[in-house]
């Protein structure tokens, strides 16, 4: 747990925003707020860039903020997406740990290496079958409970926008037919060697700020269930039937 991560001064700033108490388009600099909450700038500044991640605050300059408020208009998320499509999804969280950013998902991210994030590794499934091994990286200051939270069952992306304030507005997403790791065959249930689809996916908020970075390994059993879920990667999968399989 991180002691110094002001979690209850977050809380507070974010439900004012929530509650209209700072009006759209108001601007806010550090100096007032650190006078408003009685706390110090280096706490107040730690959970203004929180906030700008998360796309409640558009930044200015580094001391000066203006108020945008939550973003409804957001991407919908694999698990709504999947129940909209007549799909039956659920989820078993095998994992859910805080550990320092390798290099890779501080460039993903924009974070500095060694930062701290959360790394959710979960098994999909789709009407019972085995569909992926996902894990999600997220940084620790937009979620800092999150360790806390049951996210299996219930939408991951449903969690943090009604928990942690934190709606999806774009969405990056790469797809590459790769051989399968150790890890991927057995959580797949594949045999050695098999290739699998995998799916970088990366969430920004309205801020244009990355929030979730995801990579999901696809289940070639599951392959006839890609079209619907990612259509983008439906022509790849194609391709790659009729060329080599």
């Amino acid at each position: 747990m991180d002691t110094y991560f002001p979690r209850e001064l977050q809380k507070q700033f974010e439900q004012a925003i929530i509650e209209k108490e700072f009006a759209y388009g108001e601007i806010i600099t550090t100096h007032e707020l650190a006078e408003q909450f009685k706390d110090s700038l280096e706490k107040i500044q730690r959970v203004l860039l929180s906030a700008y991640r998360k796309g409640l605050i558009a930044k200015l300059t580094d001391d000066a903020f203006r108020v945008i408020g939550p973003n409804h208009k957001h991407k919908n998320s694999i698990f709504n997406h999947a129940k909209a499509s007549g799909f039956k999804p659920r989820s078993d969280v095998r994992l859910v740990a805080l550990e320092p950013a390798t290099s890779l998902i501080a460039e993903k991210l924009r974070l500095k290496p060694g930062e701290r994030v959360f790394r959710i590794e979960r098994t999909r499934y789709i009407n019972e079958e085995v569909l992926a091994n996902q894990t999600n990286y997220v940084p620790y200051d937009i979620s800092p409970d999150l360790t806390e939270d049951d996210i299996s069952h219930s939408s991951f992306q449903r969690l943090i926008e009604d928990k942690y304030y934190i709606f999806i507005s774009k969405i990056e997403e790469s797809f590459e037919i790769v051989p399968g790791s150790k890890q991927n065959v057995e959580i797949l249930g594949l045999r050695g060697g098999s290739s699998i689809l995998e799916i970088q996916r990366l969430a920004f908020s309205v801020s244009e700020m990355p929030v979730v970075w995801a990579l999901i390994y696809i289940n070639p059993k599951c392959y006839h269930y890609v079209a619907g879920l990612w259509p983008s990667a439906a022509d790849l999968i194609e391709k790659r039937l009729h060329d080599d399989w």
